[in-house]
């Protein structure tokens, strides 16, 4: 987890001239304590999307799972979780995640990123179709930028939700296709 250095260099962490050097990210140290130290009103005023801090809780994610806060991580994923799932009843699109002036395409890009890393399929799903729908948008993310980030994630479905033309029926492709571009990998 931490680990000090040895030998006559070593820092003692123990005064200001002499601190320990994290190598995490500032934003995701903060909100580790903001997961640990707040308090029970502040952390259900989560619940609700217009105070939901969206990059906190994104960030307590990451670094909750780093340094096994599995309560914190438990709960910044179900936090994640319930606003990813205000779906519509009407047309499934998710009111969230789908409102661009709450989540950016590069928000949405790092979510995905941090669930694959994290192994969590259900909000990784709820954030690529949320994603995808955003192609139908003026104006839709970039279709390189996208393909790279498929391809980082190693994910030939999202590659072939981005190549495949708008209201094209997937079903009409061969199922042999799918399996063979998989097999290569």
């Amino acid at each position: 987890m931490l680990e000090f250095p040895n030998g006559t260099n070593a820092t003692n962490a123990m005064t200001e001239r002499d601190p320990l050097k994290l190598p995490d990210k500032a934003e995701e140290f903060r909100a580790l304590c903001w997961g640990v130290y707040a308090g029970p009103i502040e952390t259900q005023n989560q619940n609700n999307t217009a105070s939901f801090k969206f990059r906190t809780v994104l960030d307590l994610l990451s670094i909750s799972h780093k340094y096994q806060f599995d309560s914190c991580e438990q709960w910044a994923v179900h936090m994640l979780l319930e606003h990813f799932t205000i779906l519509s009843a009407t047309d499934g699109t998710n009111q969230s995640l789908d409102d661009e002036t709450l989540f950016r395409n590069s928000d949405l890009e790092e979510t995905l990123r941090l669930f694959v890393r994290l192994d969590q399929p259900k909000p990784r799903e709820a954030v690529e179709r949320s994603y995808m729908r955003r192609f139908k948008s003026n104006p839709p993310p970039s279709i390189p930028r996208s393909l790279a980030l498929a391809e980082e994630l190693d994910s030939c479905s999202l590659q072939g939700l981005i190549l495949l033309p708008p209201g094209h029926n997937q079903r009409s492709l061969p199922t042999p296709l799918f399996h063979s571009v998989r097999s290569s990998r």
